[in-house]
């Protein structure tokens, strides 16, 4: 009997706080109504009633999307974490530091002064080493700190992937943007089979992990119940399940399958909550729902009483709990916090809180919070009046449209009738004259009004409404404009219009940083220090989340780094001072791009720089026939020039030898005719006889002339012969290399 009041009073209050929430969602009905452009019941009848348009132009959407999407850019950068994990500073340790940085200094200055004993320098070396030595053993006892910090956030990094963290965050974000609240929970015990291949006899088998690990997940906004006066009351959560669920159920440890099974015997007692069809029918698939066939389980997290658990503990075979009750507080003075499941009068399941540190297990997260309930405000509840206003102004055009694209038909039914019998306007239709009102000749049978058009007025209208709704949300729309038609056109001048349009953006994500992300690694963290067993990890750390942060220092640092880049990557002055690939890894980080994936790693920039060797033995046997060929070609020059003097020193002597040689003959022919003369006058010859010996004689000094001619080509062949003979023998030498 006390244990039935019990749980019967557990799950009022879940009941209780549902339906004090109906207003709340209500108010949500009307933000997904509208974020799907989807008119109410009650504005859709109105405008069936004046047979008007009912156009719906939904800016609700893409504002509230763009929203989210940008949110999720700035909090789950692809290449980095949007939060640190650092040891806690130790501020004797900094100052004990730079205390012997002051004392290495003195000491190096002491050692190089001038004119100082050796005595005394030695004593400053000493000073200095013991310094030194003090100093490098904090400085690795620093290291050593930052090291385990760096392991424990790999580990929670491990946990947040497994869990598909990225996916529960953008979940969560969607929802407080459409209806104000998103949920996240954790860390709690999943217990998810982890799937993995191993190879087993050459071949390749899919086993399954059952070990119970600690997740993070996202928490449907309308199964989640907080305390609404915030007093400390605990949190609730429902969860819909079918009998395959709660089979499912079962076979987890620490279940109690008996009330399970108890469960399945009966008929689930509680309706479907309204919710469930009215958010079915905005998409159409309320005819999908099978309310009948799902239990409410009610899952509790707070405090209870030590007796309370107890009979809990009792009902639900939790021996372990039990045992632990009795070390905690016998005396029974103090609230303990436990999680319960409950389903239609059963305890399912009950466990202690898995954190000592018993904080809260749900972070949400609200862009515009409300500062009178747990629950804040989305974007389309932002726009509702807006949206509103857009909506009238559509409709209004579209109306006036129809309305002025024709005149009103004003007809004398006394002059005239319809042939076919329809009071309608068409073309080439006939209609008859009759009675006496056909001679009045001032009333025609028919007339037109026509309806003036506004529609300039009404599109004026359509964008005022733009701009405001633009200035409702703060939501600029820069991104979808057209650049070209901004005055700044620079790449500078369109990253400052860019950075001043994410204001908004940044506040909501330092907002998701202080209520989401650091309780979340906080608690994390809290569990690796709690359960883990590598002590390599664990020690005092701070948590840092750094979401806004770093994407605004993204944006900055890549304008800044490109702007470096270009004016001091190939300064003459400052350009070796520049760590070229520490600048363009920066860079590539800060636009988002794993620098991993496009830079060389040390070992191929080692392999590429250094060379076979095979290669180094060719380039060296290439070099040395090389060096070989210039020295030959250089031989080959010398004899050459040698030669060429020779031939010009010989060509120089045959020149001088035929000049003389020339000389002494025509001396002698001179001297040997005058000789002839006196004889022929001695002798008394006769004209014809001197003649003739003269004739004669000259054929002797011809023939002598041709002999010393032969004999000095003689000498030129020769001497061309051995030039010809060494120029051969040394181009032949060096064409062999």
């Amino acid at each position: 009997m006390y244990l039935a009041a019990l749980v019967g009073r557990i799950e009022a209050e879940a009941r209780r706080r549902a339906d004090r929430r109906r207003d709340v969602e209500a108010r949500w009905l009307d933000d997904l109504r509208q974020y799907h452009g989807v008119y109410d019941d009650a504005t859709l009848s109105r405008i069936r009633a004046t047979e008007g348009s009912a156009v719906f132009v939904n800016e609700t959407m893409p504002r509230t999307d763009r929203f989210a999407a940008k949110l999720e850019d700035i909090l789950l950068p692809a290449d980095t974490r949007g939060w640190t994990i650092r040891p806690t500073p130790d501020p004797e340790l900094d100052e004990r530091l730079n205390e012997l940085q002051g004392t290495i200094a003195d000491a190096l200055a002491g050692e190089d002064a001038d004119g100082l004993p050796e005595d005394e320098r030695a004593q400053y070396r000493s000073l200095r080493e013991m310094a030194e030595a003090e100093a490098d053993e904090l400085a690795d006892k620093q290291r050593a700190a930052q090291a385990a910090a760096d392991l424990m956030a790999r580990k929670i990094d491990d946990v947040l992937i497994e869990s598909d963290y990225k996916a529960a965050v953008r979940a969560a974000i969607a929802d407080a943007a459409r209806i104000g609240i998103g949920v996240l929970k954790g860390p709690v015990l999943s217990h998810k089979p982890r799937r993995r291949w191993v190879q087993v006899d050459g071949g390749y088998a899919l086993i399954e992990d059952r070990e119970p690990r600690p997740a993070v997940m996202r928490v449907d906004p309308w199964q989640y119940y907080p305390d609404p006066d915030g007093a400390g009351g605990g949190t609730y959560e429902r969860h819909l399940m079918g009998p395959r669920e709660l089979r499912k159920m079962a076979r987890e440890p620490g279940v109690n399958r008996e009330a399970i099974i108890a469960i399945l015997g009966q008929k689930p007692r509680d309706a479907l909550p309204q919710h469930v069809t009215d958010l079915a029918s905005l998409t159409g698939t309320q005819q999908y729902v099978q309310g009948d066939r799902l239990y409410t389980v009610w899952e509790y997290t707070g405090y209870l009483d030590i007796e309370d658990i107890k009979a809990l503990a009792v009902a639900a075979g939790a021996d372990d709990v039990m045992e632990t009750m009795d070390e905690e507080d016998p005396a029974n003075l103090f609230d303990v916090p436990i999680r319960l499941w409950t389903c239609q009068g059963h305890v399912l399941r009950i466990a202690l809180h898995p954190l000592d540190s018993h904080d809260d297990l749900y972070s949400t997260f609200s862009p515009h919070p409300d500062e009178a309930s747990p629950y804040g405000y989305g974007i389309p509840y932002l726009l509702r009046d807006t949206q509103a206003a857009l909506n009238a102004a559509w409709r209004k055009l579209m109306d006036n449209s129809a309305y002025s694209v024709a005149p009103q038909i004003i007809v004398n039914k006394g002059m005239v009738s319809p042939e076919d019998g329809k009071w309608t306007i068409t073309a080439g239709k006939v209609w008859s004259l009759k009675g006496a009102d056909i001679a009045a000749p001032n009333v025609p049978p028919f007339s037109a009004v026509h309806i003036p058009g506004h529609i300039a007025e009404l599109q004026a209208m359509i964008e005022m409404v733009r701009q405001e709704m633009d200035r409702v949300v703060d939501v600029q729309s820069l991104q979808e404009s057209d650049l070209g038609t901004m005055p700044t056109q620079t790449a500078s001048g369109i990253a400052m219009l860019l950075t001043s349009a994410n204001v908004t953006y940044r506040s909501a994500a330092q907002s998701f940083d202080d209520q989401v992300t650091r309780p979340i690694v906080r608690r994390l963290y809290d569990w690796m220090m709690q359960f883990d067993d590598d002590p390599g990890a664990k020690g005092d750390y701070l948590i840092d989340a750094r979401g806004a942060q770093s994407a605004l220092a993204r944006e900055v640092l890549a304008q800044n780094l490109m702007t470096l880049a270009a004016n001091f990557g190939d300064h003459p002055a400052y350009g070796n001072l520049v760590r070229h690939e520490a600048l363009l890894r920066m860079l590539l980080r800060a636009i988002g791009i794993p620098s991993d994936e496009i830079l060389k790693t040390a070992e191929e920039r080692s392999r590429e720089e250094q060379p076979d060797p095979a290669m180094m033995q060719v380039e060296m046997q290439r070099e040395q026939m090389q060096q070989e060929a210039a020295f030959r070609e250089r031989q080959l020059q010398i004899m050459e020039e040698e030669l060429n003097v020779r031939r010009d020193t010989a060509m120089s002597n045959v020149q001088i030898a035929q000049i003389n040689a020339d000389a002494r003959v025509q001396v002698a022919r001179m001297a040997y005719e005058e000789e002839m003369m006196k004889l022929a006058e001695q002798l008394n010859m006769s004209q014809e006889q001197r003649q003739a010996m003269i004739e004669g004689l000259r054929e002797k000094i011809a023939s002598e002339e041709r002999r010393i001619a032969a004999k000095v080509a003689s000498d030129e062949r020769k001497l061309a012969a051995e030039a010809t003979m060494a120029m051969r023998l040394g181009r032949s030498a060096g064409g062999s290399v």
